[in-house]
C-alpha cells in the first residue's frame, strides 16, 4: 500500500479504505485473494491480489487493477467521488452509477465502495 500525498484526500480516507479492503475478503479466502490500494493526489487505485497458482511462481501475488476512485473537493459532499473500472488492458473507464444516472459522480466514499463490493454488472471482480 502506497499512501503518498494524502494531503489531497479527506483525513482518515486511507485508514477507511484499508479497513474496507481487509473486511471485504472473507477470512477463509485470504490465502488465495486479497485487496490492496495505492493513493496518489486525489486518486485511490484498488487492486485484487491473487495468490500464485504454482509454488514455482516464486510466491509472487498477481495484482489486478479493479477500481479507481477520485475525490472532488469542490463537489457537494454527497457527490464527492467518481468511480472507474479497469478494462482488460488495465485502462480506466467511467463506471455508470445507478444512483446518479447521467452524471460522472458516484456519491460518497461508502457508495463507491459498496458499488465495488456488490459488483452488480461484473465490472470489478473476475471479468478477464
Amino acid at each position: 500500500m502506497n499512501t503518498d500525498e494524502l494531503d489531497q484526500l479527506p483525513p482518515g480516507t486511507a485508514d477507511f479504505v484499508a479497513r474496507w479492503c481487509t473486511q471485504t475478503v472473507a477470512e477463509a479466502d485470504e490465502q488465495e485473494r486479497r485487496l490492496d490500494f495505492d493513493t496518489h493526489d486525489r486518486l485511490i487505485d484498488i487492486y485484487e491480489l491473487l495468490a500464485p497458482s504454482q509454488p514455482t511462481d516464486g510466491h509472487k501475488w498477481v495484482r489486478f487493477p479493479i477500481a479507481q476512485l477520485e475525490y472532488h473537493e469542490q463537489a457537494p459532499q454527497h457527490l464527492a467521488w467518481t468511480l472507474q473500472c479497469a478494462d482488460e488492458n488495465g485502462e480506466w473507464y467511467a463506471y455508470e452509477d445507478f444512483r446518479h444516472p447521467g452524471t460522472a459522480f458516484t456519491g460518497t466514499l461508502d457508495d463507491a465502495l459498496a458499488d465495488i463490493e456488490e459488483d452488480r454488472e461484473g465490472k470489478f471482480f473476475g471479468t478477464f
